[in-house]
Parts: C-alpha cells; structure tokens; sequence
C-alpha cells in the first residue's frame, strides 16, 4: 500500500492502475474497450482532459484555504491592448479578452501551471470556497486533515494497483491513525436536485470505493460526507452523510465488479460488451388500459 500527497493530475490520470471511474467505464463502455484504452493501449490516448477548472479551483479554497488559493488560481483580465485593426501601424486599443488572441495566449503561457478562470468563474470559486468554509458542519470537516490523498493498494486480483484519490481525509492531528472521515465537495446545479444526482453518478459507489482504500490503508472503517455545493445562484453549501448501510451495500456492488474485471484480466476475452443477456421491453404502465375515470367538465365560461 502507498499513500501519497500533491499527486499532479497527469501523473495519477496517466498510471496504470484500477480507479472507481476506470471501473464505472468497464461496466459502461465494456471490457473491449477497457482493454484498448487501459490494457493494451491500442486505443489512441484522449485529449488532454479538461478536469473542471472552477471543480478544482473551490475544492483547492475550501479544502486548502484562500492564501492556497490565491497562490495557485488566477483569473483572465477583462481587457487586453490589441490592435484596432489588421494594418501594421494600427494602434492598440483597449478590446475585451479573447482567449484567441496571440496577446492572450502568451498571458496564458506565462502562467502556465496555474488554474485559469474567468472573472466570473473566479468569484464564483471565491464564494463557494469561502461558503462551504463557513458552513458549521463543512468547518467541522475540514478544520485538519489531507487533501487530494493518493492511495495505492497492491491486490492479488490485478497486476495493476487499485488506487484512488480521497479529496479529503479529516483528522484530529497530522497522523492518518487519527483520520475520522472522509470528504467529497461536489457541485450542483440545486442543492434540491443533488440527492438524485448522487446516485445518477454513483457517489455512494465512489466513496465506499474510497472508504475501502482507506480501511485497508490505516485499518479504520470511517463514516463519508458529501460536501453539496450550488455553482450557480447563491453558491450554498449542505452536508449529506452517507448511511453505513448504503455504503455496504455499494461496497459489495464493487467488489462483484471488481471481480468480473479480475476475470478478463486473468485471461477471459475482453469481449465487446459485458453483458450478452436477451432483454425484453415491457409495456409502460402509463400505456395499459385503464377505465375512463376522467372527471373532466367544462369550463367556467361553458358551464
């Protein structure tokens, strides 16, 4: 097992290894394509993978802090002095930003490494970061502990490491003996909607994927949170702790996906689709027959 900090993105996406959302593409794309793409390689590698600048810039402020996040996120300048036309002694004026223009590619450059947003985007970072900072259950979490957590887990299934990265690991201390939770800030578009969409994206499934590292790491079961964010409107921050029991239940739906991978890993073909079952489309309920209980009547003008 390896444990690790400040783990750069190229370099955790780029390793092999068997991630939460490698396997959710395995159960998605099926085990052809997760042969191409992660075991053989003959698939051509993505693009480069825009992560979520504004995700990464208020998990950076409300996990790390604001002199953290000022020192690693910028924002684009409103304005930039361009020429007023394309003659070659046109003078410069002032234009808006133009992520297409020369001038403002070389701003980029010069502060390559940097998380890049718009105005707007950043003071929508600033807000979230500084709410979920001040939410009093979100404080409790995040008043000490780890981010962007590493976990490398060598396991007999696969000749490549399990491994995950644990946005958050709270603790009472610097030793991860005393880690008591885990944390995942997520973004939506309404907090009302969120309870739905964390199941539409398997967050349970993440964070008992995460718990499980974790567990075998410093041999403690710890509770998990998700840390709700609106990134639009108000930007408000809410709490959800996830029940032990769903978390179980996730966790065994893991490990019977991890074993189906394990299967093709060993030798069973990486066939194109995982699942070879006839299925049947059954009639909607809102199509069978029903009794004409319709009690419409008139309308008041026609009465």
């Amino acid at each position: 097992m390896t444990i690790r900090l400040n783990v750069p993105d190229n370099e955790y996406h780029g390793s092999p290894g068997v991630t939460f959302h490698r396997l959710s593409e395995f159960l998605r794309l099926g085990p052809c394509w997760y042969d191409r793409r992660y075991v053989s390689r003959t698939m051509p590698p993505p693009p480069d993978k825009d992560w979520g600048q504004l995700g990464r810039a208020y998990h950076v402020f409300g996990l790390e802090g604001e002199e953290a996040f000022r020192a690693q996120v910028i924002a684009t300048p409103a304005t930039y002095m361009g020429k007023e036309s394309a003659k070659k002694d046109a003078p410069l004026i002032e234009k808006p930003w133009n992520m297409n223009a020369t001038a403002c590619q070389e701003w980029c450059v010069a502060n390559r490494g940097k998380i890049i947003l718009s105005p707007s985007d950043y003071d929508a970072a600033v807000a979230i970061g500084r709410n979920m900072r001040a939410d009093p259950h979100a404080a409790r979490l995040l008043g000490c502990g780890w981010p962007e957590l590493t976990i490398e887990q060598d396991e007999p299934r696969f000749p490549v490491p399990v491994k995950g990265r644990v946005d958050w690991l709270a603790s009472t201390s610097t030793k991860t003996d005393d880690a008591w939770a885990i944390a995942d800030p997520k973004g939506t578009s309404e907090l009302e909607h969120f309870e739905r969409e964390s199941f539409k994206f398997q967050y349970p499934r993440q964070l008992a994927f995460y718990r499980k590292l974790v567990r075998d790491e410093i041999g403690k079961q710890l509770p998990c949170f998700l840390i709700a964010v609106e990134k639009d409107g108000m930007h408000r921050c809410r709490v959800h702790q996830i029940e032990d029991a769903l978390l179980d239940i996730c966790e065994e739906q893991n490990n019977r996906d991890l074993d189906r991978l394990a299967e093709h890993y060993a030798g069973k073909p990486w066939t194109l689709d995982h699942d070879s079952r006839l299925r049947v489309l059954s009639t909607p309920k809102w199509m069978l027959d029903k009794p004409d209980t319709n009690n419409d009547g008139p309308a008041p003008w026609e009465a």
